[in-house]
């Protein structure tokens, strides 16, 4: 028996061959691989002999020794030839795209069966096997945050085949874009083949998942300290609620709620949605609701259902965003400001990190109420930086009076008014834009090269 074992033991010819075949593409440029499940011969877990795709050891499958073989190999060349050289443009960290489970994920299947081993949360990222649709997009890429401790689970966005109408495809884009990790594969999925329109309303969705990526960045940053995902059920919020075990809609990014449509057999289409408590207010045309209730949302398209959360919610932006994060202008960043609308003051911290290697801070905390709000800008570097804060007032309010370090600020604080035309703006589209409803306030923050700041606001 222990002879058999050890002949079924990964062999040092195996890891060589591994070994060479994965670092000598590496040297050539490439910063991570993908090891595919999926492939008709695979890597087969410790003491099992076998090329096919599948295989087990004690609970260890080769969706998740795979994952693991493969980040080793990343992270060894990294430590070993990167790192010594002053490499930094891979970014500080290994990586690799995985199998997140061995079922290629359908609609409804039970959500435990993909946890896979504890210890595969540790190879990020991965993606959900071929064939999946949108619904089982949606339901992954939810449930892995609560049971499999995987925050960046995703699927190939588009699907394995090429959507019959550009319709389709914008459903799969606005759940991307509003999800984990953004990433088309699978078919042709050129928004140009769709026509002009189809081409310009995905434009807008990736040109949003741009602006937003100082925010994406933060929450990356949180998911490796803490694990919390970027896409949350609900019920990691409310779980006095046994509604917000659904896996059907998510809070994005901890501000945003996300309730995709995969129903795309007709133009514009309703679903259920669950409204958390609190007041939440439309993306798209600026109506708010106050939760907990089931609503019917009825959207086009080109629009994915979602609501900003008003209760001192604080989402970080860049109004001039670029291809590649490092491109990126940050020496302005957007603040959007949705304050909350109670008699008793509601606090909400967040912070940014900055798009380089070094990882700095800046805390953010916002105090609101109705009448009132106060938010702390708290640098922990001396990178010089402006912002613009964009305070959402509901449609009966407006910004009486605002200081900025104690230093009153010039009477009256420009307002953007509510759009009159049906025409709909993306969210966060930034400065200068108007709502859909009610007025924001523009005020902006000077530039600062590592002093807190304090701006205060009066609303009536």
């Amino acid at each position: 028996g222990d002879v058999y074992k050890r002949q079924l033991q990964t062999s040092p010819e195996e890891i060589s061959f591994r070994w060479n075949g994965l670092s000598e593409w590496m040297s050539r440029g490439l910063t991570y691989w993908w090891f595919d499940h999926n492939w008709g011969f695979s890597i087969p877990p410790p003491f099992v002999n076998t090329t096919h795709t599948d295989g087990e050891w004690e609970g260890l499958d080769n969706a998740a020794w795979g994952s693991h073989v493969y980040f080793q190999s990343v992270e060894w060349y990294d430590k070993t030839v990167r790192d010594p050289a002053g490499d930094t443009w891979y970014g500080g960290r290994p990586m690799t795209l995985t199998k997140f489970g061995k079922p290629d994920w359908r609609p409804g299947m039970n959500a435990t069966g993909h946890a896979e081993s504890p210890a595969q949360h540790r190879f990020p990222v991965w993606w959900t096997g071929d064939g999946v649709d949108l619904q089982a997009s949606m339901e992954s890429m939810v449930d892995s945050g609560v049971h499999d401790l995987k925050p960046y689970v995703h699927s190939d966005c588009g699907g394995d085949s090429r959507p019959k109408e550009g319709g389709d495809l914008l459903r799969w884009t606005a759940h991307c874009v509003f999800g984990t990790i953004l990433r088309f594969h699978g078919s042709d999925h050129r928004p140009w083949t769709y026509g002009q329109h189809v081409q310009d309303v995905i434009k807008s969705y990736l040109d949003t998942r741009y602006k937003l990526v100082p925010s994406l960045i933060a929450a990356g940053h949180a998911a490796a300290l803490s694990g919390h995902p970027l896409v949350a059920r609900c019920d990691l919020f409310w779980p006095e609620h046994p509604e917000a075990a659904t896996n059907q809609q998510y809070i994005w990014l901890n501000d945003t709620l996300i309730a995709p449509i995969f129903d795309s057999s007709t133009n514009t289409t309703s679903r259920k949605v669950w409204i958390p408590p609190g007041d939440w207010q439309d993306g798209w045309d600026g109506s708010v609701v106050t939760g907990p209730v089931w609503l019917t949302a009825s959207q086009p398209y080109e629009r994915i259902p979602l609501w900003h959360r008003r209760n001192s919610s604080l989402v970080v932006t860049t109004s001039n965003p670029g291809l590649r994060v490092q491109d990126q202008d940050w020496s302005e960043l957007t603040l959007e400001v949705f304050p909350a609308n109670s008699t008793t003051p509601v606090t909400t911290h967040k912070y940014m990190v900055e798009q380089t290697a070094s990882q700095e801070l800046t805390q953010f905390s916002l105090t609101s109420s109705a009448t009132a709000a106060t938010l702390l800008i708290t640098p922990e570097h001396d990178t010089p930086r402006s912002f613009l804060v964009r305070v959402h007032l509901r449609p009966e309010h407006t910004v009486e009076e605002a200081t900025l370090d104690g230093t009153q600020l010039p009477n009256p604080i420009p307002h953007l008014k509510a759009l009159e035309s049906t025409d709909y703006r993306f969210p966060f589209e930034g400065a200068g834009t108007a709502p859909a409803a009610g007025s924001v306030a523009e005020i902006r923050v000077p530039t600062g090269a590592g002093q807190p700041r304090e701006l205060s606001i009066l609303m009536a």
